[in-house]
């Protein structure tokens, strides 16, 4: 369940405060809504084509309205290099799977907004 709430004072004790909900929606209505951007954190020492084909399976089969945005990082010289790529014709729903997927693998991580 999401729950929207505010804190107030109570109407006739200003001292206190009292927890007034102001809306309850069950979770899966309002992911769409909420989960507006979703970042995967990709090492360029784990970058392949397995890798690639992997995500994009996953992320073909569940389309949605979430923003796809890439961040390549090369820690291997001094500089530390990254890349942000924003994967502008794909929009995903952020399921289970993926993020399971993404949770085995320890070299890979994601942010979400």
């Amino acid at each position: 369940m999401y729950i929207k709430a505010r804190c107030q004072p109570k109407q006739w004790r200003k001292d206190e405060l009292e927890v007034k909900i102001t809306s309850i929606e069950l979770l899966p209505d309002v992911k769409e809504e909420l989960v507006q951007k979703m970042t995967v954190l990709i090492p360029l020492s784990a970058l392949n084509s397995a890798l690639i084909a992997e995500l994009s399976t996953l992320i073909k089969e569940k389309p949605g309205t979430t923003e796809l945005y890439f961040k390549i990082t090369d820690d291997t010289d001094a500089n530390r290099m990254c890349v942000d790529l924003f994967s502008r014709p794909v929009k995903l729903s952020v399921g289970r799977e993926l993020i399971s997927y993404l949770k085995e693998r320890p070299e890979l991580g994601f942010h979400i907004n």
